[in-house]
């Protein structure tokens, strides 16, 4: 497929060339003359090429015949330890022809790459940069190789047929903006340091990335591509919670697998069509799902990712409230907060304390963004996922409602949150019926060892038999200890299968006639049903709910 679209690519650029032709092109400059003029060591001034037609001969059409003639001429001057061709001035390109591939392989750009409005097959960076912007142009493709990036890169407002970043370093602002790409973008094994910061952030229009306050990564395209975008073995480093990974905008396929997030995934406004892959990635940070669409039919999201609390939501809030800054600092020195267009601080949100749960819209956003996780695990038949996402909204729930208690009271709002309390204990929020039956089987037990100690109509004589055979147990005889000790452990096994038969039929209340059980006891018996007859009720709807998922 990629053969065919590079064959069909190859034709349209020989049909725009003849287009271009007509074009007012006053000047021609070989490709290697240009290269020669752009690493001239006495001349600083910057190299500025306009409405220019560059071509290539075909003795000098390679990266290793270029190098071959300029070594023929100035030596290994031109070169640095590493062999690479070390470009002094600052080269920009603007409004040119390009009669064949643009390929900028072991080359080391001291200041500024530029290039604007032009047409060329392809373009292909491969060495050490620091300034690059390549805006507005037309290429079949757009390949990042194996490079390093001092400073910001801009590759904005071009069409192509795809682009790819691949094993390439970034310590600047990268930004990919409104791109018109026709088949893919993929972005594989580049690691993203965080001396700046980032945050990584694709609209409809753009994937950004941000440094504290600013963003230092875009990556915006439209979202016209063909095919899907794709993130894998990448790095994002972070040496703070500033820096976040921005996801936003409408795109038909997304693919991340692989990768390892320091920073914040941000999915906030994302819109994905057809296909959603997030997948063996490692988090140390927290990822945002407020406001994404999912696709209708294909979601591929491994729960344990981010399990641990790990989702979050942004929320803006307006900076001049002080009293709220200093409030959000005390509570949380490492928040990650940064300002918007509209003079607003975007926050993130996820319900840890008292002053992020009094927010109820940003409350109502994480529970949402949980809720639509968990209708994803169920429909694809994901139980273990789904019960891990639900009972981890659950206490985020919990949390709110004991904040809610602490600050207004109420018997209601009270039961509310210890009902909660109760579920994650004996149920797990109703997603393990299992524990349930553990913990009853505790239950039972204790009350079993109760009833041990108090006398009842189904066992009046075992425990004064009990007490005389202990009795002689430890009394002095010549006929030994092991019979009446086997008579003294009969006897108490006897007690306290009583005891436990007492327990068991109060807790699943089979119902008794009159209560067998005296004194204290009596009492207990009655609570114990109740007990039993409640957390029986729990079990049943914990069970049901698993079994209809």
């Amino acid at each position: 497929m990629r053969i065919k679209s590079f064959f069909l690519s190859g034709i349209i650029f020989f049909f725009t060339l003849n287009e271009v032709f007509s074009q007012d092109y006053p000047n021609e400059i070989y490709f290697h003359e240009l290269i020669e003029q752009a690493v001239d060591p006495n001349l600083s001034r910057p190299l500025i090429l306009k409405n220019t037609r560059i071509l290539f001969l075909p003795q000098y059409n390679s990266k290793s015949k270029v190098f071959k003639y300029l070594r023929s001429k100035y030596g290994d001057k031109l070169f640095n330890e590493n062999d690479q061709l070390v470009v002094t001035r600052d080269l920009v390109i603007r409004n040119c022809l390009f009669e064949g591939s643009v390929e900028f392989v072991d080359y080391y750009f001291v200041h500024s790459l530029n290039i604007y409005n032009s047409i060329m097959n392809e373009l292909v960076l491969e060495g050490e940069f620091n300034v690059v912007n390549i805006e507005q142009n037309e290429a079949f493709n757009i390949r990042l190789l194996d490079s390093k990036f001092h400073y910001p890169v801009g590759l904005n407002f071009n069409e192509t047929d795809y682009i790819k970043l691949d094993e390439s370093e970034f310590q600047g602002t990268l930004s990919l903006i409104s791109n018109i790409i026709k088949e893919d973008v993929k972005i594989s094994k580049c690691i993203f340091l965080p001396a700046s910061g980032f945050s990584c952030e694709i609209l409809s229009d753009s994937l950004t990335y941000s440094r504290g306050f600013y963003y230092n990564l875009q990556l915006d395209f439209k979202g016209e591509n063909g095919g899907p975008v794709v993130f894998e073995d990448n790095n994002f480093l972070a040496d703070n919670s500033y820096q976040r990974v921005h996801l936003r905008g409408l795109m038909g396929e997304l693919i991340m697998e692989n990768n390892s997030f320091k920073s914040t995934l941000d999915l906030t406004g994302l819109s994905i069509e057809n296909r959603f892959i997030l997948a063996n990635n490692t988090f140390d940070s927290y990822i945002a799902f407020n406001d994404l669409i999912f696709p209708e039919f294909f979601n591929l999201l491994r729960w344990e990712q981010f399990q641990g609390y790990k989702i979050t939501v942004f929320e803006k809030v307006r900076s001049s409230n002080t009293d709220f800054w200093s409030a959000l600092i005390e509570c949380n020195p490492d928040v990650m907060v940064m300002p918007d267009k509209e003079d607003k601080m975007v926050i993130p949100y996820r319900g840890e304390n008292n002053l992020e749960l009094q927010n109820e819209n940003a409350f109502e956003k994480l529970i949402y963004s949980y809720k639509s996780l968990y209708t994803i695990y169920n429909t694809r038949g994901d139980l273990e996922s789904a019960n891990a996402c639900y009972a981890e909204m659950k206490e985020i729930q919990r949390r709110r409602l004991k904040y809610i208690y602490q600050n207004e009271g109420g018997f209601a709002n009270y039961f509310r949150w210890q009902l909660l309390v109760l579920l994650k204990v004996y149920t797990n929020h109703g997603t393990d019926p299992a524990l349930s039956m553990v913990i009853s089987v505790y239950v039972i037990i204790i009350f079993a060892i109760f009833y041990f100690f108090f006398p009842s109509e189904w066992d009046v004589t075992s425990k004064s038999k009990l007490v005389s055979d202990f009795k002689l147990f430890i009394q002095k005889n010549d006929k030994g200890y092991i019979k009446p000790f086997l008579t003294v452990l009969l006897g108490f096994s006897l007690s306290m299968v009583n005891a436990f038969t007492l327990s068991l039929n109060s807790f699943v209340t089979l119902g008794f006639g009159n209560i067998p059980a005296k004194g204290l006891a009596r009492y207990v018996c009655v609570l114990e049903g109740f007990i039993g007859w409640f957390l029986l009720s729990i079990f049943t709807v914990a069970l049901i709910n698993q079994v209809l998922a």
